[in-house]
């Protein structure tokens, strides 16, 4: 399948760096492909919904090439990144789906960055299929669209056409996937050294996600659980802080458990252990200074948990997710980074 023609789907307050960022890689690739100093053989536009203009989440305003009803015939439609839930209205979006659905039959690929996938699946397009979102939106989308096989640690996926990527700064990803799609290897290698960016990251290394409660409708649970953020630290005596907020010990017991899915003796030791990796991806302590600030006298008896809870230790820990800022000066260091 050849590309000549892409149009880049963009919506009010959208990201404009998932469009402006592609559209220059798309042009660049399609220049080297047919070779130094000819023209981009490529035409590329930019639609919206009811063809009027946008203006993106950093104030910039996009001026479309035409609607998506007089876009036919495309051989890539790219939708930008959007924020869910906010940007695609009800009534349009029932259009949007049907001219996906429409293109994706006559063979158009289609390609969304983050929410935007969310489109394909009410298209009902992703049926059954594996999908890369926003671990943010996991949940969320899983609920919805139950049928799709939702992924938060994959940069990019790939099915029969079909490439979700899962945020905003995986656009370029997204990109390079499919510029050797169309254009091959080597036009995706020269793309990535023009622009300074690394081959595709079709994984992504997530830290472990311990601690996520739930927001509990149960005002006095939610303000036991502030106090909590705030002292976890220090010793805690649950029994002395059902009594403050005139409970007794079995009803505190029922009613935590029930706001958070929790006993309060865990719910503390995941409060906790979230704090020390934070610390151990961001700090320089020692493990054992780590311990103390979170609360544990006893560095071996944090290390217990830590491995119970995390399945790793906490030097492992570090040294997998530890965030490393690159050194200009070191060129070696800096390509090892962005991947």
């Amino acid at each position: 399948m050849t590309l000549n023609r892409i149009a880049f789907l963009c919506f009010q307050d959208a990201s404009a760096s998932t469009l402006a960022g592609p559209c220059e890689v798309f042009k660049h690739a399609a220049a080297h492909a047919i070779g130094e100093g000819s023209d981009c053989a490529l035409d590329i536009s930019v639609v919206t919904p009811d063809g009027a203009a946008v203006t993106s989440e950093g104030f910039i305003k996009v001026q479309p090439s035409e609607e998506i009803e007089t876009a036919e015939n495309q051989d890539l439609i790219f939708v930008t990144g959007m924020s869910y839930g906010r940007d695609v209205k009800v009534e349009s979006s029932r259009r949007i789906c049907r001219w996906l659905a429409e293109q994706y039959a006559q063979g158009a690929c289609l390609a969304a960055v983050c929410a935007g996938q969310a489109l394909f699946a009410s298209a009902g397009l992703l049926d059954n299929r594996p999908a890369a979102i926003h671990w943010s939106l996991l949940d969320k989308f899983q609920e919805r669209w139950p049928s799709v096989r939702w992924s938060a640690d994959r940069m990019v996926v790939a099915d029969r056409g079909i490439y979700t990527s899962c945020g905003a700064t995986s656009g370029i990803d997204l990109t390079l996937c499919l510029i050797e799609r169309f254009y091959g290897v080597e036009t995706m290698a020269a793309c990535a050294r023009w622009f300074l960016v690394d081959f595709p990251r079709l994984r992504r290394n997530l830290p472990p996600q311990l601690f996520s409660p739930p927001r509990s409708a149960d005002e006095t649970m939610r303000d036991i659980e502030a106090w909590l953020f705030a002292h976890f630290q220090e010793p805690v005596r649950f029994e002395a802080l059902a009594a403050e907020y005139g409970m007794s010990w079995r009803t505190f017991q029922r009613r935590f458990a029930a706001a958070f899915r929790d006993s309060p003796k865990t719910y503390l030791q995941k409060l906790r252990l979230a704090a020390a990796q934070n610390l151990l991806e961001e700090g320089s302590l020692s493990v054992d200074q780590i311990a103390v600030r979170v609360g544990y006298d006893d560095p071996a008896y944090f290390r217990t948990l830590f491995k119970r809870h995390i399945s790793m230790t906490p030097s492992e820990y570090r040294k997998a997710y530890k965030f490393s800022p690159v050194s200009a000066s070191d060129p070696g260091e800096a390509g090892r980074a962005i991947g």
